[in-house]
């Protein structure tokens, strides 16, 4: 069974990533994408312990989150 959200966000930039967060804290499962692998690995450090499902494939090739 695949896992679903009940919001998507694309991009984690400054607003993107406190917006995810946030919405997080509040409840809601969120899914998330970004284009860049730098932000992805910066958000995933900030998100220890949170339920997000991350998403981050550019027009190529898919980056795993580590």
């Amino acid at each position: 069974m695949t896992a679903q959200a009940q919001v998507g966000l694309a991009g984690l930039g400054v607003m993107g990533a406190n917006l995810a967060m946030n919405m997080e804290d509040h409840g809601f499962s969120m899914a998330v994408w970004n284009r860049g692998a730098d932000a992805l690995d910066q958000f995933m450090a900030k998100v220890k312990g949170m339920v997000l499902l991350l998403r981050n494939c550019a027009v190529r090739p898919c980056h795993t989150p580590r």
